[in-house]
């Protein structure tokens, strides 16, 4: 079976391995380090969601972030704190776009940020949001989405009535800290 025949959970654990080597890790290290895996999860009804900006307050990304990612698929991003082993973690923030409408322009956008702290006692948050792509066109406004994520907790989710957006999201350590998050539309219901 080639990489584009395995099922996409299966792609994203071998995504993972990948990112650990990278970080020249051993799985044993990963463990007790500060590296979090994000997955976001696309079921909106556009082709695939683009990326359209990202933010990192502190730490840094390993590789890069998806640019896109396929109807019903998953992009992975991870982050860690910098330099490696920075008990301060990452703090990060990514925007894409897709579409509202059944293999439509894109025309929304969503959020998802997260602050994994790498201390062993201050919690992970995760914050999500979504709405006209409008909104997050020009000038982002990084310090609002910061306290948003500072006011959170492990768990998100935001629907946006006008576009129909929502997105969830959730965040835990456990051998390593992982967020998820799923993007989707509201489906009409008459």
């Amino acid at each position: 079976m080639t990489s584009a025949q395995q099922p996409a959970e299966k792609q994203m654990e071998n995504r993972e391995k990948m990112i650990i080597d990278a970080a020249g890790m051993k799985n044993s290290q990963a463990q007790s380090s500060d590296v979090v895996i994000s997955k976001i999860y696309n079921e909106t009804l556009g082709l695939e969601l683009e990326i359209l900006k990202h933010n990192v307050w502190f730490g840094s990304i390993i590789g890069t972030f998806p640019k896109t990612i396929g109807k019903g698929g998953i992009g992975s991003i991870a982050s860690r704190g910098d330099p490696p082993g920075n008990k301060t973690g990452s703090k990060v923030a990514v925007i894409y776009t897709g579409s509202n409408i059944v293999d439509g322009p894109n025309n929304c956008a969503w959020l998802l940020a997260w602050h994994a702290p790498a201390d062993g006692t201050t919690p992970t948050k995760v914050y999500v949001e979504s709405g006209d792509i409008n909104k997050y066109s020009d000038k982002i406004n990084w310090d609002e989405i910061e306290a948003n994520l500072e006011v959170s907790s492990n768990g998100s989710s935001y629907a946006d009535n006008d576009t129909r957006t929502e997105a969830s999201a959730q965040i835990e350590k456990t051998d390593i800290t992982r967020a998820t998050a799923v993007f989707d539309v509201i489906p009409i219901t008459n």
